[in-house]
């Protein structure tokens, strides 16, 4: 087996809040219990960091983007970059790019890593559930991401399928494999009707043959249970809708001022519901809004690793007293406070807003603090006692419910 993301290999479960840590840590334990085969061996750390390796590989195809926005950024100024500092910053346009790219692919990536780790938990259960009722063989287990592959048509080699597939193998590699059941997982909320189709695509595509990690060739071959693909179980897993708490105060801590936000109440359990004899719908007890939180959390944490890399050197940091991670987190508002005024889209500054809002604020307040036309807009703590004395600032901005 490769060697671990570097990154991803220092990563631990303490970048998460306590409750999604325990629910992240307890849901891999009920994967293992149930036997489910990962591409990795070990316990739930080697799990987790496997997960967040992951979403750094995919991240890491444009990492020189995010160094050089971190290292360069935009000009801090109005107007043209100067003659003198061509080569010192980044264009707009490339500034733009790297926003867009935190925005929506590096924070997805984390976010889609976590859904698919707590995903585990209500899949274990139906596993045994369906054993139990005599749905599935004793043997079928589950098999987590690239543990289990299907071949690329196209291009050869193997590529990207369900997120987790339910499977019987024998030991003898000339024996099909049977395909009980399909997965897939979101991050965000959507209906079944809206990911049915891809659903479809996996099972299609899982019919082709599957190579099990390490992906040996030639792939195995797969049959449906029962003969059939009606009779292959689509599982479709999604977060619930439920928002994090817009409540907050300022508490005096030791001679220190904090910001504090009310914790927020979690449903006690997942819903699990049969659609049809052959359909189920999984809703994580964890929304989209508690899970793009956490999933900022890390790309902050992230922020402070590419600082190490880019400010390891003795006298490479602009900020000698900070240590090179916080440089690197440092490094990411400045950033972003420079470019939300050189953005020429209404739709990237939104995007950079809500980033340089969030490092500071968390969030629940820093993503959602917008004027009378909905337009997100720079958080700072002088807005926030506005609204605790007023309920919106001076400027009519206010914390959207």
């Amino acid at each position: 087996m490769a060697p671990i993301h570097p990154i991803a290999a220092v990563a631990s479960l303490g970048l998460l809040e306590p409750p999604l840590r325990r629910d992240v840590a307890e849901a891999i334990r009920l994967a293992l219990r149930s036997e489910a085969l990962f591409p990795v061996g070990g316990g739930v750390l080697p799990i987790f960091r496997q997960a967040i390796a992951e979403a750094l590989t995919s991240i890491e195809e444009r990492g020189d983007l995010l160094a050089r926005f971190l290292k360069l950024g935009p000009y801090e100024d109005t107007g043209p970059i100067p003659p003198q500092l061509r080569g010192q910053r980044l264009g707009d346009e490339e500034c733009a790019k790297a926003i867009t790219f935190i925005y929506s692919h590096v924070v997805n990536a984390f976010q889609g890593r976590l859904a698919e780790l707590l995903a585990l938990a209500s899949l274990a259960r139906l596993l045994v559930q369906w054993q139990r009722d005599g749905s599935l063989s004793s043997e079928a287990r589950i098999y987590v991401g690239d543990a289990a592959l299907p071949p690329a048509v196209k291009r050869g080699g193997l590529a990207k399928g369900a997120d987790f597939h339910v499977l019987s193998a024998s030991s003898q590699p000339s024996e099909p494999v049977v395909l009980h059941a399909v997965v897939e997982v979101k991050s965000f909320a959507c209906s079944y009707e809206r990911i049915g189709p891809q659903i479809e695509k996996h099972v299609a595509r899982a019919a082709q043959g599957l190579s099990f990690f390490p992906h040996s060739r030639p792939a195995r071959s797969v049959r449906f249970a029962g003969n059939s693909s009606s009779k292959v179980l689509r599982v479709f897993v999604a977060p619930g809708n439920w928002h994090l708490s817009r409540r907050f105060r300022f508490v005096q801590r030791g001679g220190s001022e904090s910001l504090e936000t009310d914790p927020h109440t979690t449903p006690e359990r997942d819903v699990v519901d049969q659609l049809s004899p052959g359909q189920w719908m999984v809703t994580l007890r964890w929304s989209r809004e508690a899970l793009a939180s956490a999933a900022y959390e890390l790309t902050f944490w992230y922020m402070a690793k590419l600082g190490e890399r880019i400010y390891g050197e003795q006298g490479s940091s602009p900020w000698p007293q900070m240590s090179p991670g916080e440089a690197g987190r440092n490094a990411a508002k400045m950033m972003l406070y420079y470019a939300i005024g050189r953005c020429s889209s209404r739709r990237v500054a939104g995007r950079a807003i809500a980033l340089y809002n969030a490092y500071g604020f968390g969030y629940s307040l820093g993503a959602n603090f917008r004027d009378r036309e909905g337009r997100r807009d720079m958080l700072f703590p002088e807005d926030l006692r506005e609204i605790l004395a007023e309920g919106e600032t001076k400027h009519r901005c206010r914390i959207r419910p």
